[in-house]
């Protein structure tokens, strides 16, 4: 629609117009304009443009702005889908999981390290891996914040000193390096995708939300 039109204003006002009549047809059948859902309507903005060239939108008096990322179905997406900013608060809600049984792990008393392991598997990395096979395409750079997140969980599993090798580190955790943890991810969801039937939901196991409140629960009984 940007494109067909000849300025970002004209485009607003098609993109108002047809909205409206759609809400207006909507309304007919009952459904109700959800606010909080309108910044879907206008992100990924022009690179070269800075957001205050763009107009808002105005939806039923809803005034909606122009956003470089907005978070859909629990995932950040950004102006040039690099993911960057996804994996980055994917890192930091790793760290603030892992803080509740962090205090559990010491080097001379506390849980042993494959209960550690196994907690790391069930509560703290399907949080960080959180819909990797919708924004994991292979590219380092986007992996960045998380494989530092990924190496304090292999120090909190082993115990070990923090000067140690990441390689012995990772081996020794029993962790899989994180790229070929999150290819398999991938690969696994790709398989999962080819063996249902044309009707199923796909997004389902995807966006699965992992039941971190589950898994920790056996820490008061420790």
């Amino acid at each position: 629609m940007v494109q067909l039109s000849q300025s970002v204003s004209e485009a607003n006002t098609h993109l108002e117009e047809q909205t409206e009549q759609h809400l207006a047809k909507g309304k007919q059948l009952g459904l109700t304009f959800v606010t909080y859902k309108t910044e879907l309507l206008y992100c990924l903005p022009h690179k070269s443009k800075s957001l205050s060239s763009h107009p808002p939108l105005w939806m039923l008096g809803t005034m909606i702005s122009a956003r470089l990322q907005i978070k859909y179905l629990g995932v950040f997406i950004d102006e040039s889908l690099t993911f960057k900013h996804h994996a980055a608060m994917l890192a930091a809600t790793g760290n603030k999981v892992l803080g509740s049984p962090n205090f559990l792990q010491h080097q001379s008393c506390g849980i042993p390290t494959y209960i550690a392991y196994h907690l790391a598997m069930t509560a703290i990395l399907p949080v960080m891996f959180w819909t990797s096979p919708a924004w994991w395409g292979g590219t380092p750079g986007v992996i960045a914040t998380l494989r530092v997140m990924y190496n304090t969980i292999a120090h909190w599993i082993t115990g070990l000193p923090l000067n140690t090798r990441t390689t012995n580190l990772i081996t020794l955790a029993h962790l899989p390096p994180i790229e070929a943890h999150l290819d398999y991810l991938l690969l696994r969801y790709a398989i999962l995708l080819h063996f249902l039937p044309g009707t199923h939901h796909a997004l389902g196991p995807l966006y699965h939300q992992p039941n971190t409140h589950a898994s920790l629960a056996g820490l008061h009984r420790l």
